[in-house]
């Protein structure tokens, strides 16, 4: 945990030596965070920020950044969403508090985000309507984008690879190095389903620019063999039926499980809530859900989408 103290702290400072002037914000500017006493730092928030700095750019950007970027912005997210659930369970385990599996500290750490990123997407569009520019000329974003990119990118990294937690050291006893490695695909298969629905509770113009990123070519979608387009059109349609939509996921890690080939499924309970102002008509209940992934480099692609209804409200 020193460590990671040491890193964060001279990173910053190494990256932002001037005192930037800002624009007014609900958010201070994350270089300005590590200026508190020692014992005043969550060291897991600066990641859950950048997390949902990332998250911000898509929540605002959608289909104007194309798919590289956005994809881009998604793994981002997703590595520090990670490394900041690591650094909870360890500070769970220091202080000698109950400790959870990764996945409810990483659902932890996405509501977290949730919320900052919104604070970002409405800082950007703020911008626009004022200058014209959603960050263009925005110092506090573009420099809480380089202390993300270039000063704690590679330390979410660091703490990704490394896990440096006893729960680790004894999973690498009992399964052995490659069963450590599937033990933490599973984690972020999980965090990659609950980001997915995530995007999907978003509104429609960014929930159907980025989808299409995070589908394979090929889909099993509910005992269906569609490709992307028509899983697309599917849901397109659901969505312009139901434009506002909450879909909040919950993993059943037991159920959860990856091979050594980097396949995975994800099982757990979707609440979701839809409401059409339309149509004056509102759904609402919860779901089993089955989510299969391929992992394609650092990213996931959904090969598979299954489940049934268990309870409407």
């Amino acid at each position: 945990m020193e460590k990671h103290i040491s890193l964060l702290g001279s990173s910053i400072v190494a990256c932002f030596m001037s005192g930037a002037v800002y624009a007014q914000s609900s958010m201070i500017p994350l270089s300005d965070y590590f200026d508190r006493p020692e014992d005043r730092i969550d060291l897991s928030y600066p990641l859950v920020r950048c997390a949902g700095l990332f998250m911000g750019y898509n929540n605002y950007g959608g289909q104007t950044f194309g798919d590289e970027v956005s994809g881009q912005f998604t793994l981002n997210a997703t590595k520090f969403l990670t490394a900041a659930a690591v650094l909870r369970r360890n500070k769970a385990m220091e202080v000698g508090n109950e400790v959870f599996e990764l996945g409810v500290y990483a659902e932890e750490a996405l509501v977290n985000a949730r919320a900052i990123s919104e604070l970002y997407a409405d800082r950007m569009r703020l911008n626009y309507a004022k200058f014209g520019e959603a960050f263009g000329n925005d110092q506090m974003i573009n420099d809480d984008t380089d202390v993300c990119s270039v000063a704690l990118a590679p330390i979410a990294a660091d703490i990704n690879e490394s896990g440096s937690t006893s729960d680790s050291k004894r999973n690498d006893t009992e399964t052995g190095s490659s069963g450590q490695e599937t033990h933490n695909l599973v984690d972020n298969a999980i965090i990659f389903v609950e980001g997915f629905n995530q995007i999907w509770s978003n509104n429609n113009s960014v929930a159907l620019d980025i989808l299409p990123k995070l589908y394979a070519p090929d889909v099993d979608f509910y005992g269906n063999n569609w490709s992307r387009q028509q899983v697309m059109a599917e849901k397109e349609e659901f969505a312009l039926r139901w434009p506002e939509r909450t879909y909040t996921f919950r993993a059943d890690k037991q159920a959860s499980y990856c091979n050594a080939s980097g396949s995975c499924v994800v099982k757990g309970e979707i609440d979701w809530y839809a409401h059409s102002p339309a149509r004056g008509k509102t759904s609402r209940g919860t779901a089993e859900s089955t989510i299969g992934l391929q992992q394609v480099g650092e990213l996931f692609a959904i090969v598979r989408e299954d489940g049934k209804v268990s309870k409407r409200n």
